[in-house]
């Protein structure tokens, strides 16, 4: 198990894993999540995913979000949230709309 980060911490990973559903990350998406959090923020989770495989990213996941989303509404305002940052590049193909469902299901 690894040891809590912060709220914030898990929001901007989540942002940054949800950019990377259709497996293309665009530059849209990046300021997008700079915008929302910081950009030492961005770097420093982007450096914790990058060191991540899917297995991996889903169990920190789960276990952040066991920690820190513990309301429903906690829940739908992340959920919005991601997809805002997923409508960045101003399309919503398949493969984001399956992941957003996926991530309301593990959340």
């Amino acid at each position: 198990m690894s040891e809590n980060k912060n709220y914030l911490d898990l929001v901007t990973y989540l942002l940054i894993y949800a950019a990377h559903a259709d497996s293309e990350f665009t530059d849209s998406e990046k300021a997008t999540i700079i915008e929302k959090v910081s950009a030492p923020e961005y770097e420093k989770m982007k450096a914790l995913y990058d060191g991540h495989n899917d297995a991996q990213s889903i169990d920190w996941i789960k276990e952040q979000s066991a920690f820190w989303l513990q309301t429903e509404e906690s829940k739908k305002n992340l959920m919005r949230n991601i997809s805002d940052t997923i409508k960045a590049d101003h399309k919503l193909d398949i493969t984001e709309t399956a992941f957003i469902r996926l991530l309301g299901r593990i959340l």
